[in-house]
């Protein structure tokens, strides 16, 4: 399953952020971009006016053909929970490879410093 999509189809089922900010979860957090920016379009309509939209409204602008969101039945904390763990795997994982590009060309500063930022 695609846990960016789980937590917009979660947001857009509960019609509320509270969750969501209290978790610290940004528009970073989607690794996806197509999935970034139907996040960020969902908080641009809440900040215009108010309100999370409607699935009816969602749909205007990301038609379910297209744009396909799955049925989720669990709070919204168990998808904020995956979407965090693959946050900070990516930032890991990225990390590493970070590290290990400058310690593979002799970079020992670097690949501590890297490790450090990582961390």
């Amino acid at each position: 399953m695609n846990v960016e999509r789980e937590v917009i189809a979660a947001v857009l089922r509960d019609r509320d952020l509270t969750p969501i900010n209290d978790a610290g979860v940004t528009p970073g957090y989607f690794l996806n971009r197509e999935d970034r920016m139907v996040y960020q379009s969902i908080l641009d309509h809440h900040t215009k006016y108010g309100q999370i939209p409607s699935m009816d409204e969602f749909h205007k602008n990301y038609p379910a053909s297209a744009y396909k969101l799955p049925k989720v039945t669990d709070t919204i904390s168990v998808y904020l929970d995956e979407i965090k763990a693959d946050y900070e795997h990516s930032l890991v994982e990225k990390g590493l490879t970070d590290a290990l590009s400058r310690f593979d060309s002799g970079d020992v500063e670097g690949t501590k410093q890297a490790f450090q930022a990582t961390l």
